[in-house]
C-alpha cells in the first residue's frame, strides 16, 4: 500500500524572502507523487532508497518527450523566462523541436 502524497512545499502564510531572487513569493503545497521506499543506512552512513512502486513506461530518450509535445502542442508554451525589461520570454514546443 502507497504512502500518502508528500508535498515538497510547505504553504506560506506570508511574502517569503530568499536569495534566489525569489523575493516576496508565495508558495503552497503540491501534490507530486505517490508511494513508498524501501530504506538502508550502509556502514559508511550513505543511505539507499529504493522505491516499492515499479517503474512505469518511459520514452528510450529524452528528446522523445519534445518530439511529443511539438506534434500534440506545438504552439504551447515549453519554457519561460523574464527578461530585463520583465516581460516573458517563451519558448513553444515547436520552436524548441526546431532548435534542437
Amino acid at each position: 500500500m502507497s504512502e500518502p502524497t508528500m508535498n515538497v512545499a510547505t504553504p506560506a502564510s506570508g511574502p517569503v524572502n530568499g536569495t534566489d531572487g525569489t523575493d516576496g513569493v508565495r508558495y503552497r503545497a503540491a501534490a507530486v507523487a505517490v508511494g513508498s521506499a524501501e530504506i538502508r543506512r550502509a556502514e559508511n552512513g550513505t543511505w539507499y532508497l529504493r522505491s516499492r512502486e515499479p517503474l512505469g513506461d518511459y520514452p528510450t530518450r529524452l528528446t522523445d518527450c519534445l518530439v511529443r509535445g511539438a506534434h500534440a502542442h506545438p504552439d504551447r508554451v515549453l519554457a519561460a523566462r523574464r527578461g530585463a525589461d520583465g516581460r516573458w520570454i517563451e519558448i513553444t514546443y515547436a520552436r524548441m523541436l526546431e532548435r534542437a
